[in-house]
């Protein structure tokens, strides 16, 4: 096994990029790892706060992810950084006095949704779909509006995470849809400068974002934003993506 050090990381940087590119940070567990013990410093070596780093360094956006109910019926936090809406508020705020903007990631979940799981909340699992799709609803117009009351700026809202194939506990593309539509009902009638984003993975896959998309335009999906995860160790290389 190859020995592991520390060693400077340098990216070059890109030039020609406009002022409102958006160049962000997924600071989710930035919490959980300031109560670990956990401090960061800048590039002069000078401890400061991560927020402040990253503004300076040029991020103007930062993700936090959302969990519905991140506990047990004991209280005990699932891990991950145990993020419900009090924590992406707390973050938010700092993300904001920093003058960088939000997007807020909703998992509808209680924990990680990804491919391989699309939980339902705990507190939905007996709902019927006409039910779910309410309480969906409910909880995004919420949830936006208190982080919002406490002063957290949302540039956007991701609806769902990584939904390739399913969301919410639901696998067909109708009902998806449908869900998707509550979401982003919620995100206009809260705020219709918000942008509002779907999030899909595995584009190496030739032919399954054209799919994706044409399902959404044949329901009738609203949205922003076509977003996808790229991991180089699953997804391959850039070259690899551009011939899917």
């Amino acid at each position: 096994m190859s020995e592991l050090r520390a060693e400077d990381l340098f990216v070059k940087k890109v030039e020609g990029m406009n002022k409102d590119f958006i160049k962000g940070a997924d600071v989710s567990s930035v919490i959980a790892l300031e109560n670990s013990g956990v401090t960061f410093y800048n590039t002069s070596g000078k401890r400061q706060d991560i927020f402040t780093t990253l503004k300076q360094a040029g991020v103007n956006y930062v993700r936090v992810r959302i969990w519905n109910h991140p506990y047990d019926s004991n209280g005990n936090g699932y891990g991950g950084g145990n993020n419900d809406v009090q924590k992406a508020i707390e973050i938010g705020k700092r993300a904001t006095a920093n003058g960088m903007k939000v997007l807020a990631d909703f998992h509808y979940s209680d924990f990680w949704a990804d491919p391989a799981k699309q939980k339902v909340p705990k507190a939905w699992v007996n709902l019927s779909f006409e039910a779910k799709k309410a309480k969906l609803y409910e909880y995004t117009k919420q949830s936006l509006q208190k982080m919002i009351k406490e002063g957290v700026d949302i540039g956007m809202v991701q609806v769902g995470n990584e939904t390739t194939g399913g969301f919410a506990g639901e696998t067909d593309w109708t009902k998806m849809c449908q869900l998707f539509n509550e979401g982003s009902r919620a995100v206009r009638e809260t705020n219709s400068n918000i942008l509002v984003a779907l999030h899909f993975t595995n584009p190496e896959t030739a032919g399954r974002y054209s799919f994706i998309a044409e399902t959404l335009s044949k329901n009738k999906v609203d949205y922003d934003v076509f977003a996808s995860s790229y991991y180089p160790f699953w997804h391959g290389t850039l070259q690899n993506l551009t011939s899917c």
